[in-house]
């Protein structure tokens, strides 16, 4: 079974979203400076069933940012907090492990807890875009248009934005 989020997108510096509860939200832009920067969002989730209880086998959430390479410079804040505010809210944000060793020791007992707590997670997201921003406005002219993909999963050492 795969469950995906409601997906969340900004343009001109305004984002809109669908709530959980299907109702269109949209904010508008505090400046008449166009930033023509869209996000996209897409989560995915994989449940078994092994016996009598449901695992959560992996999960991931990709988000596109598309936008001219000085938007992205400009908007920088903003798509950081949109996409930090965003994976904050995924149902399965507690169920991070720093890597992928970690995946196998967590179902056995009496180990430290191998979940990284929300601000880790925060940080590395943050990190990772900064990073693909600072590449973008290095190595390309600012009014060609560019993306950034950002994936984040089950393990911390495997997110990614470029």
């Amino acid at each position: 079974m795969v469950a995906a989020a409601p997906s969340l997108v900004i343009i001109n510096q305004s984002y809109a979203f669908i709530d959980e509860n299907s109702t269109f939200v949209s904010v508008l832009p505090t400046s008449n400076k166009l930033s023509n920067i869209t996000i996209t969002s897409n989560s995915n989730i994989v449940y078994s069933i092994p016996s009598t209880f449901v695992k959560v086998d992996k999960f991931n959430t990709n988000y596109t940012v598309y936008g001219s390479a000085h938007s992205f410079n400009s908007s920088k804040n903003l798509i950081t907090s949109t996409i930090v505010d965003d994976y904050d809210k995924n149902p399965n944000i507690g169920y991070v492990v720093n890597s992928s060793q970690a995946i196998n020791i967590s179902s056995q007992l009496g180990l430290p807890n191998p979940f990284v707590s929300k601000d880790l997670i925060n940080q590395k997201i943050t990190d990772e875009i900064e990073d693909a921003i600072a590449a973008i406005s290095a190595t390309n002219p600012t009014e060609k248009h560019v993306e950034i993909k950002c994936t984040f999963e089950m393990v911390l050492a495997n997110y990614k934005c470029s």
